[in-house]
């Protein structure tokens, strides 16, 4: 299974590690080069119902969801999902 990472928050520590530094920064170098060269995943962010803004708890492991008006698992998902605001009742 293809691992998928947030390669920014890698590379700008590594960038910033090295800022003011005359000497030291070559073990950085080629990662960083590797990184910035990587190709990219057509991916989507998952939400999972429990953190959804659609969603109606029932018990501890069956939710509802209010959009499609329809049974879910607590850890289940759909590419309908919106993260739920701070403060959004759940």
């Amino acid at each position: 299974m293809a691992r998928y990472i947030d390669a920014d928050a890698l590379i700008e520590p590594m960038k910033n590690a090295c800022m003011g530094v005359m000497s030291g920064c070559e073990p950085f170098n080629e990662p960083l080069k590797v990184l910035e060269s990587a190709p990219t995943a057509d991916v989507v962010q998952v939400v999972r119902c429990k953190d959804c803004k659609w969603y109606e708890e029932q018990d501890e492991t069956i939710v509802t969801c209010l959009l499609v008006e329809a049974g879910a698992r607590i850890d289940g998902f759909c590419a309908w999902g919106e993260i739920r605001n701070d403060g959004e009742d759940a």
